[in-house]
């Protein structure tokens, strides 16, 4: 389903360079944070039209996003991530 959707190819190199970044030592969160971003980009007008805020690719999202948000906050305060 990623190869026919750019919005779910987009999260998931999201998350991986995020898992990268930590698996590797590196702490280069740039690639990640730009990505991630790109993403927020492209799902936040599809989510005002109902008919595509209800597409399996925008829920794939929208939970790969979440483990996203969740993995990054590990490396921060945890009060911070959800103020």
């Amino acid at each position: 389903m990623a190869a026919t959707s750019p919005l779910l190819m987009t999260a998931i190199l999201a998350i991986s360079a995020l898992h990268h970044s930590r698996v590797s030592g590196q702490n280069d969160l740039y690639n990640a944070m730009t990505l991630h971003d790109k993403c927020m980009s492209m799902i936040v007008p599809m989510l005002s039209h109902s008919e595509r805020a209800n597409d399996d690719s925008v829920l794939m999202t929208t939970t790969i996003l979440h483990l996203y948000d969740g993995l990054e906050c590990k490396n921060t305060l945890i009060i911070s991530c959800y103020i």
